[in-house]
């Protein structure tokens, strides 16, 4: 079935898709348990929809963090991801909630960019 694909994305001259079929292929091929976090958004759905197509003994673990803060339609979107692909998505709730991790380490960022910079500052001990 992965040929297939492969051989469909070739043809079509979608690089993009069938380069990252390869990857996602030869990463699978090199693990013994992989894991791949769901988040319910559409970036996440495109990468479910790719590793499923080509994790062709379903070997692959699907898990979901519930933070305690996500949408109703998140939830429903995910019992819909599992019955699509005939998959299940393993809910995980945090060790704490956020009121309390905020209340001991503070509000987060409001930008990966600024987190990033701060974690390059603090690499040279600044």
């Amino acid at each position: 079935m992965i040929d297939e694909f492969l051989e469909m994305t070739a043809d079509t001259d979608n690089f993009t898709v069938y380069t990252s079929m390869c990857k996602a292929q030869r990463i699978l091929m090199q693990s013994y348990d992989p894991i791949c976090s769901i988040s319910g958004g559409s970036d996440s759905d495109i990468v479910l929809d790719l590793i499923h197509k080509i994790d062709e003994n379903s070997k692959v673990t699907y898990f979901w963090i519930d933070t305690g803060l996500e949408y109703t339609a998140t939830k429903e979107h995910l019992d819909y991801l599992e019955q699509k692909y005939g998959i299940e998505i393993i809910r995980l709730k945090p060790d704490k909630p956020i009121p309390t991790c905020v209340k001991e380490y503070g509000i987060p960022f409001l930008s990966k960019y600024v987190s990033e910079q701060m974690m390059r500052l603090q690499a040279h001990n600044f």
